[in-house]
Parts: C-alpha cells; sequence; structure tokens
C-alpha cells in the first residue's frame, strides 16, 4: 500500500497562481489518482508506477526555484532603484566640486 505524501500536496496547493491553477491541478489530481488506483488493486495499476509523483516534485522544485529567483530579482532591482535614487541626490554636489576643481586656478610647473 502506498501512502499519498500530504507534504508534497501542500507544498504543491501552496504554490498555485492563477497562471499555474489548472497545470499544478491537473499533476495534483493524477498523483492522487495513481496512488488511489494502486491501493484499490486495480489491474493495471497493481505496480504503483510514480510518473505522476515525480512529475508533482518536479514542478513544485521547478516552481520553488522560479519564486526564489523572482524574489531575488525584485530585491536587487529594488537595490538599484534605491542607488540611482542616491546618485541622482549626491550628483549637484558632485557637479560643484568639479566645477569649483576646474575654477580653481592651475599650478605652474617650474621648468628648469
Amino acid at each position: 500500500m502506498i501512502s499519498i505524501d500530504h507534504q508534497l500536496l501542500h507544498q504543491a496547493r501552496r504554490l498555485i497562481t492563477g497562471a499555474n491553477v489548472h497545470l499544478i491541478g491537473t499533476y495534483i489530481l493524477l498523483y492522487e489518482q495513481a496512488v488511489k488506483l494502486h491501493n484499490a488493486g486495480v489491474a493495471k495499476y497493481v505496480h504503483y508506477h510514480a510518473h505522476y509523483e515525480k512529475l508533482l516534485r518536479e514542478i513544485v522544485r521547478a516552481t520553488l526555484r522560479a519564486k526564489t529567483l523572482s524574489e531575488r530579482i525584485r530585491l536587487g532591482t529594488s537595490r538599484a532603484q534605491n542607488l540611482w535614487e542616491q546618485t541622482r541626490e549626491l550628483q549637484p554636489d558632485i557637479d560643484r566640486k568639479i566645477a569649483a576643481k576646474n575654477k580653481s586656478p592651475k599650478k605652474l610647473k617650474n621648468v628648469a
């Protein structure tokens, strides 16, 4: 008898969005049905085939990776935006210092 991995189902359900609801929902259904049919002794499923479980595990893994990468991109973009704003705030001071440096009298080198 095969038991359903409730942790896997919980993870999969937490990752459902409007964009992937049908895909993940289908994988969950296929996995649950494969386990139920095997446990019920249906001839075709006497030997449990982990194909649908593997598919569900892979979609959970890939979705978690994508979610992690998306969050890292969001944080990097936010950091870049903050640095850009700081640069814009500092630019007038930098421009004044450069202008002041260019206006100061230049020292001539003694040529001997």
